[in-house]
């Protein structure tokens, strides 16, 4: 599957949605990611440099009403080593014990107040491996390698490109480093 429907960058631009979900084009991008079956979905940018954290947010916004139960969201980003195998083990369900929150990072769960912003952690619940659906965002892994173990524990991956700023060795080379066969589809970043 590939997707390539331009997605807006603002998440709170929701013009003319009454329910306050994410964008048109988020809300078809989750369905999307729904037509191949996943407990974890990492998010990754093509581009160095990039975040994805505004995509995997507003997919938990979406997955979260549209499930009506809640999906979580980690913030992966700028993880050390100790936070990636201990969420890499936590995807597997070979963590018993409940993570300590400044190992994995940030995590939103969709139905909770407010979304993680600068400088605002939320508690890690049980583990993603209990979760429902869990949507991780993470480095490019052309910038943090380390990160790739996440990517590779993951049910399925979403590549994220962002149109005019990512070059196409980027896109190749992450793709070539997780694995075309674990790349779900891929979704075009919008400038804005």
């Amino acid at each position: 599957m590939s997707v390539v429907r331009p997605v807006k960058r603002e998440i709170g631009a929701r013009a003319g949605d009454r329910r306050g979900l994410p964008s048109r084009e988020l809300q078809e991008l989750w369905f999307a990611t729904r037509r191949r079956e996943w407990k974890s979905l990492v998010v990754v940018p093509a581009s160095p440099g990039s975040s994805v954290l505004h995509i995997a947010q507003a997919l938990g916004e979406v997955g979260g009403a549209i499930r009506m139960s809640p999906v979580k969201v980690v913030n992966a980003e700028g993880m050390d080593l100790d936070g990636i195998a201990m969420l890499v083990m936590d995807m597997s369900g070979e963590v018993d014990a409940e993570p300590k929150p400044e190992v994995l990072g940030s995590v939103w769960t969709s139905g909770s107040p407010g979304a993680p912003g600068p400088g605002r952690d939320f508690p890690v619940g049980r583990g993603a491996a209990a979760a429902r659906a869990t949507i991780i965002a993470i480095d490019a892994v052309a910038e943090n390698p380390l990160i790739l173990p996440v990517a590779l524990a993951a049910d399925a991956v979403l590549l994220c490109v962002e149109l005019g700023r990512t070059r196409l060795d980027d896109a190749r080379h992450t793709v070539e480093l997780i694995g075309r066969d674990r790349i779900m589809g891929t979704v075009l970043i919008r400038p804005g």
